[in-house]
């Protein structure tokens, strides 16, 4: 089976995030004496799991529960299924947080420059250029619908 769903992600500690995915399985229609849901013994199986270049899967479980409601007589099954998953930042690491580092570093060294210099009007319009440059790559890169800003938007 392939699913494709949306996961709620909390962005605040991007691009070092992990993030946890919960899926749920059930029939509204068949009761839990009409479809039984069971569970692997040894869990969820990977084998077919293609590898993602922007996520890691550090964990996978499920779990079937039995929920009789206010409505019915007979319980409803439902399977859930949770993907703890981390983002691979290496990429990240070199767009983003280098660029940040080496900004912040050399901003001191600019007040060393004479004040009357040209060099320290032309470095600091560069350094003002390359943290603009550096704000709209991380505009473009975040998703727009998130509730926490993350660490590096806290950053600039």
């Amino acid at each position: 089976m392939v699913e494709t769903s949306v996961c709620a992600v909390n962005m605040a500690k991007f691009p070092f995030d992990t993030q946890t995915c919960t899926l749920l399985y059930g029939s509204w229609g068949h009761t839990g004496k009409e479809v039984n849901i069971t569970t692997r013994l040894g869990g969820i199986d990977m084998g077919d799991f293609k590898q993602n270049n922007k996520w890691e899967v550090l964990d996978t479980s499920s779990r079937v529960d039995v929920k009789t409601y206010s409505c019915c007589v007979e319980p409803y099954q439902t399977l859930t299924v949770t993907f703890k998953l981390r983002r691979k930042s290496s990429y990240f690491s070199h767009v983003l947080i280098l660029p940040a580092i080496l900004i912040a570093v050399l901003v001191p060294f600019m007040f060393l420059l004479p004040p009357d210099s040209k060099e320290r009007i032309t470095m600091g319009t560069v350094l003002f250029l390359c943290t603009l440059l550096q704000i709209t790559l991380i505009h473009e890169i975040l998703p727009r619908q998130h509730e926490t800003v993350p660490i590096i938007g806290k950053f600039y």
